[in-house]
């Protein structure tokens, strides 16, 4: 017989992940530090966000239970875990579009098949891919304009924009972190040209988003000092390259991408503000 411990278990209710945390949470806190704090509706709105974000750690162990990945014994917890976290994410988003928030149902339309996507890979155990994890991160940062639609009422251009710029710092952040969990895995300091051809691919997206954001500065589709956020992801690559992260704990530098997340949107939470 099951105890109650074991349907409480952190691997059914918390996401392990460091990282993935901070893929939702940064939007959210820059969608409503420019657009403000429409005090009950924003707070519904976080209450409906974190319990789609907490849905999806269930899903996966039941995903995989029942495609022969798990024991069949984490079936019904993760069922039970699922389904409270899917009716209380139903109730509160539902309270937002009775509100008048009708618009926030197309948040759905990109989600939907996305999920199945992903639902599909892990049945296949094609899950870890980078270009599942890029794609997932641009859902995450939907945080972002649905915040700023539900402080103002309107889905604008700033809105779409906050979208781009947080996909954008939210990719580049995965490609940086697998090059930190490449470099872990390195017996002996490479030389520095070596360093540099692991690390082509993230300096590449960093480098790119900060040319993209500061044409968006210049065509002023962005307040002037938006760049600066996307200067200081150039400079953190430029470091992991110079100083691999050789031996560290995969829990070390998911909290160090945690930190540099927040850098992010105070610096563009400050670009918009100023």
């Amino acid at each position: 017989m099951k105890t109650p411990s074991r349907w409480l278990k952190r691997i059914y209710t918390l996401p392990a992940e460091h990282g993935a945390w901070a893929l939702w949470l940064g939007p959210l806190a820059i969608g409503i530090g420019v657009a403000g704090w429409n005090d009950v509706p924003t707070l519904v709105l976080v209450l409906a966000q974190l319990f789609v974000f907490l849905s999806r750690q269930p899903l996966v162990i039941l995903v995989k239970a029942l495609a022969g990945r798990r024991s069949s014994s984490d079936v019904m917890p993760a069922l039970l875990w699922f389904a409270g976290y899917a009716t209380l994410a139903t109730i509160f988003s539902g309270i937002l579009i009775v509100s008048g928030y009708i618009q926030l149902l197309l948040v759905v339309l990109p989600i939907a098949p996305m999920l199945v996507w992903q639902v599909w890979l892990i049945r296949e155990r094609s899950e870890r891919q980078m270009t599942i994890e890029l794609a997932g991160s641009g859902m995450l940062a939907l945080a972002a304009p649905t915040a700023c639609y539900v402080a103002t009422g309107v889905l604008d251009t700033k809105a779409l924009v906050l979208w781009v710029l947080c996909w954008l710092q939210s990719a580049a952040a995965i490609v940086y972190v697998y090059l930190r969990l490449a470099q872990r895995r390195l017996d002996t300091l490479p030389s520095l040209p070596e360093r540099w051809r692991m690390g082509r691919r993230a300096i590449t997206y960093a480098v790119a988003n900060l040319i993209f954001a500061g044409g968006l500065a210049l065509a002023e589709i962005v307040p002037p000092l938006t760049p600066a956020a996307f200067a200081a992801m150039v400079v953190q690559v430029i470091g992991g390259m110079r100083t691999p992260a050789i031996g560290a704990k995969p829990q070390r530098i998911g909290l160090a991408q945690v930190g540099t997340t927040v850098i992010f949107a105070a610096l563009i939470i400050a670009a918009y503000r100023v």
